[in-house]
């Protein structure tokens, strides 16, 4: 909203008001109108300074026929009181204002027709609390007589609570008007609900024509209305050439010499608060209307945009199917490739013309081959049926072309065949076959399923037979003597095996004597199967090393003999493994103060005999491996 007034200062003041203040029409339809009650006021005491406007009706009123009902019950109606006080207050009032606007006070205690008024609660108000600096048109202005010191309003509370302000007129019948206001709801200078005492000064309860309160604070400001214009659109401001727009004109104001203009159309008048503005077909883009008049403070002016909208016009691609019908925006139906243009009267989102051109393609059925394989045994869905054999087979796919038409498909089935291979092994003791991840140590026929190189299984069949044989063992332990001993003669003895070789030259014979130091060796040829075994006979300097070796544990967890334990000492290196009698490792440890729980892989074995295999080196550098032993009972 623009404003012409006399000064650059007076303009500026209006405008923020302007943001600030609702406006309304001039002159109400009943006999008057409150809109607004200042609730917080600024100055001490409060209630003599709080204030509250309405608008006068089309009949004058006579403020002697004036009763007021204050939200706060405790202050009673003192009715109007107009002396050299309140003269003297509004004088005072008026050489502040800045702007042109005036206060006045009725004569003889009529309020005219038409005119606003300012209810202040007290002639004994501070002249000094409230700014009447920016006042740019002419209001009334009456007293209540002192005598209320409190409040008559409840200012912000966190406490629920309306509150009703009620004001009437004994003449003419029934005038009068009531208003409610929620006090929680008041805002401080910051347009925030609350705060502290200093910023919720100023706090105003606004209300339309219907009692609906609004919420501002303006400071420490007394609730006037400013001298504006507002025009308002009564049919809507968005059309087409062509189409016409209702304009009226409020004013806060009485106007003279109203003009309304712009556009390249015509009004039905040009001087009347309302009037219908006619477009023309050479409004294509938009525009604004103005209207203007004279008011107290100079030439006042409102404007209100007029959106054009062109009819719309869009181009659209589309395709169908061969043997298919498209609709177009009009509503036909074609069958044939081709551009068709359709009109659609009001058709814009606007509610302007609208104008599409439709460009029609005409999609063809696809056609395809393809080839699968499948193994031997599996089936697939070809041609509507789950299909196990080699041959062509013919789908069509339903709108499965990119286009979205149909797809026929020509599929080639081709069936790959299981594997199937065999492998036999013969092997002495020891050896193993890995097939399929799968070890296998021990007589037995076994299949793995494979994959071929084609997806499908390859079926391996491995028959491994292991050679029964025997294992030559030496019975005796590597021995050591002492350098001052003599090597009177050692027997050396072996168990198991066939066709025993010592490494001396013996052969056949289980045991031979051997009368000096080396190492001493025995092969078994058993069955077409290698087995060997060896002693070492050495000479030590005797530190006189100690190694004990139990013969059996308990390990029932009575916390007596669990655990096979060695005791030793005089050594540099230890380290023992127990063995079941196939031969298998079960556990081992280099710690002389550890030793064998009885369990493998975290599960106990079962009561029997065990072998033991010590490798220890004494102080001094002699080393000595000690086979022996031990009974498991549970």
């Amino acid at each position: 909203m623009i404003f012409k007034v006399n000064g650059l200062k007076t303009l500026f003041l209006i405008t923020i008001i302007l943001l600030a203040l609702h406006v309304k029409a001039q002159i109400p339809t009943t006999c008057f109108e409150i809109e607004s009650i200042l609730v917080d006021a600024c100055g001490s005491p409060e209630g003599e300074n709080e204030m509250v406007r309405f608008v006068v009706g089309n009949t004058p009123l006579n403020v002697a026929n004036m009763n007021v009902s204050w939200p706060n019950s405790t202050n009673p109606w003192l009715n109007i009181c107009q002396n050299i006080t309140t003269a003297n207050a509004v004088s005072a009032l008026n050489a502040t204002v800045q702007g042109c606007g005036l206060l006045l006070e009725p004569t003889n205690g009529i309020l005219p027709a038409g005119v606003r008024v300012l209810l202040i609660t007290s002639t004994a108000i501070d002249v000094n609390a409230n700014s009447f600096a920016n006042l740019a048109d002419t209001m009334y202005v009456i007293f209540q007589c002192a005598g209320n010191t409190s409040g008559h309003f409840a200012n912000w509370s966190t406490s629920p609570g309306m509150r009703t302000l009620s004001i009437s007129f004994s003449s003419p019948s029934g005038c009068s008007d009531v208003v409610t206001y929620d006090r929680t709801l008041l805002v401080n200078q910051n347009g925030t609900i609350g705060g502290a005492s200093a910023i919720r000064d100023g706090a105003l309860a606004n209300f339309d024509w219907q009692g609906n309160a609004t919420y501002d604070n303006f400071a420490c400001q007394a609730p006037f209305v400013p001298a504006n214009v507002s025009i308002t659109a009564l049919s809507p401001t968005n059309i087409c050439p062509g189409d016409n727009v209702q304009l009226t004109v409020n004013a806060s104001s009485s106007l003279q010499n109203l003009l309304w203009s712009g556009g390249n159309g015509s009004f039905s008048s040009t001087t009347s608060n309302n009037t219908t503005y006619s477009s023309s077909i050479n409004d294509t883009s938009n525009f604004y209307i103005y209207v203007e008049g004279s008011a107290a403070c100079g030439t006042i002016t409102d404007s209100i945009l007029i959106t054009i909208n062109p009819p719309a016009t869009a181009t659209q691609n589309a395709s169908i199917c061969q043997g298919q019908s498209y609709t177009l925006p009009g509503g036909s139906q074609v069958n044939t490739q081709g551009t068709y243009i359709d009109t659609l009267i009001g058709g814009a989102a606007s509610g302007c013309d609208s104008i599409i051109t439709t460009n029609l393609a005409i999609n063809n059925f696809t056609t395809g081959s393809t080839s699968i394989s499948i193994c031997q045994g599996d089936s697939i869905l070809l041609g509507g049926v789950f299909q196990t054999t080699a041959g062509n087979y013919i789908d069509t796919l339903v709108g499965g072309s990119s286009a979205g038409c149909d797809s026929i498909i020509t599929t080639t089935l081709n069936i790959n065949p299981t594997k199937f291979s065999s492998q036999s092994f013969t092997e002495c003791p020891g050896f193993s076959i890995t097939v399929g991840g799968n070890v296998y140590a021990s007589t037995g026929i076994y299949t793995d399923i494979l994959t071929t190189s084609l997806g499908c299984d390859s079926i391996v069949e491995t028959n491994l037979t292991i050679i029964a044989t025997s294992q030559v063992n030496i019975v005796q332990n590597n021995i050591t003597i002492c350098r001052d001993e003599l090597l009177t003669g050692f027997i050396i003895n072996a168990v198991g095996g066939a066709n025993l070789v010592w490494s001396s030259g013996e052969t056949g014979v289980d045991s031979i004597i051997v009368f000096t130091e080396g190492i001493y060796t025995v092969t078994s040829m058993d069955n077409g199967c290698l087995s060997e075994d060896q002693i070492e006979i050495t000479r030590d300097e005797c530190l006189v090393p100690t190694i004990f070796v139990p013969n059996t544990f308990t390990p029932n967890n009575d916390n007596n003999n669990d655990v096979f334990l060695i005791k030793g000492s005089e050594f540099d290196f230890f380290e023992a493994t127990i063995f079941n009698r196939w031969g298998e490792q079960l556990f081992s440890w280099k710690e002389i103060n550890e030793g064998w729980d009885g369990t493998y892989q975290g599960s106990v074995v079962p009561t029997g005999t065990y072998f033991y295999l010590i490798d220890v080196t004494f102080l001094g550098g002699k080393r000595e491996f000690i086979k022996g032993s031990v009974t498991l009972l549970r």
